[in-house]
């Protein structure tokens, strides 16, 4: 009964680190879109869209089966973010409105269920992807291109499909930059992101 209780304590334990770190690392850096009316709605090409979709499809009824696959953004675009918006909406409640993406939270306020936006300075795009959802918090995930390129590594679960995106650079960059009362924030990431997100921003960015 004892141990019971100590597993599950732990297991809180992490949980809420979680939560505190994934805060903490956005809350200090993460780049805001401060004023969405300057940010005009820019459609994304069948053909690129249809590229995530059939690398999503691919791994249906293949459990346990992942693919990494390479995306050039379209043109005008250099970050790719993937959400899944009931799950986030209902953890987001928990830490606060995170990441501030005002045209994202508007998504998911409306009841959209898109699931994959592009960005830029100056302009988002936003589609649905069938089957793709993200299993773990906090539900969302972005990367930024390097040359225009973005790598995504796809899951299957049999009937759907999660990603785990390449380490996101303003996450590192955040996490390697602050120090919250002589905490590191570096030694989390594993914690809020999953493992081996740390090794990625040492890999590709020579962070943490």
């Amino acid at each position: 009964m004892i141990n019971n209780r100590g597993q599950i304590a732990g297991q809180m334990f992490v949980y809420i680190s979680g939560i505190i770190i994934i805060g903490m690392i956005i809350f200090f850096g993460l780049r805001i879109f401060n004023n969405a009316s300057k940010i005009s709605e820019k459609y994304v090409s069948n053909e690129f869209q249809n590229k995530i979709k059939s690398d999503v499809n691919s791994l249906i009824d293949a459990s346990g089966s992942y693919n990494t696959n390479k995306y050039i953004l379209p043109k005008g675009f250099d970050e790719i973010c993937f959400i899944n918006p009931s799950s986030f909406e209902k953890y987001s409640t928990k830490i606060g409105d995170l990441p501030n993406y005002p045209m994202i939270q508007d998504s998911i306020s409306s009841g959209s269920n898109n699931n994959v936006f592009l960005f830029s300075s100056k302009s988002f795009g936003a589609f649905y992807i069938n089957n793709l959802e993200l299993i773990d918090p906090p539900y969302f995930a972005c990367s930024s291109a390097i040359r225009g390129v973005v790598s995504v590594k796809f899951i299957s679960f049999g009937d759907m499909v999660s990603i785990k995106a390449s380490a996101y650079k303003k996450y590192c960059e955040n996490a390697a930059n602050a120090d919250i009362n002589g905490n590191d924030l570096c030694a989390g990431l594993d914690i809020a992101f999953g493992a081996g997100y740390r090794e990625d921003c040492q890999t590709k960015y020579g962070l943490c």
